[in-house]
């Protein structure tokens, strides 16, 4: 990659290349929310080193910054080079059926034998009904 310093000369009106580059800017804007950027941006004065190594290091610096200053964007997340991270996938938690909870708890109460109860073990487990489902259990034993 090589660099190339324009500068304006007003008295002609043109543009000219300087002899050197003397300093690098790197600026990224990264996501930080819905409709939300963070624009980090730093300036390294380049004396007679390499300027894409100090391009190199702005951009991790900026980079750097970025994580250290918004950890609750980045813990447990992976940084994704298109410079969005992208939130760890979750499953789903199912609503409960309201109406499915109550019949369960009716039937569970109309249960005359043991028997009557034993077919509803995976429907208590589902819904979470194990503390009803034991007191009637202790009940009819």
């Amino acid at each position: 990659m090589n660099f190339i310093r324009l500068f304006r000369d007003i008295e002609l009106g043109e543009w000219r290349v300087a002899n050197r580059v003397t300093k690098v800017t790197y600026q990224k804007a990264f996501v930080i929310g819905s409709y939300l950027q963070e624009k980090i941006g730093i300036e390294i004065e380049v004396n007679d080193g390499n300027p894409e190594l100090a391009l190199q290091q702005a951009k991790s610096i900026a980079e750097k910054f970025h994580k250290d200053n918004n950890p609750q964007l980045t813990d447990g997340v992976e940084y994704n080079p298109n410079g969005r991270y992208e939130p760890p996938i979750l499953t789903p938690i199912p609503s409960l059926d309201r109406k499915a909870i109550e019949r369960l708890e009716i039937l569970i109460d109309d249960a005359k034998t043991l028997g009557d109860l034993e077919w509803l073990v995976e429907e208590v487990e589902k819904y979470g009904l194990q503390n009803h489902y034991n007191n009637k259990l202790k009940q009819l034993s």
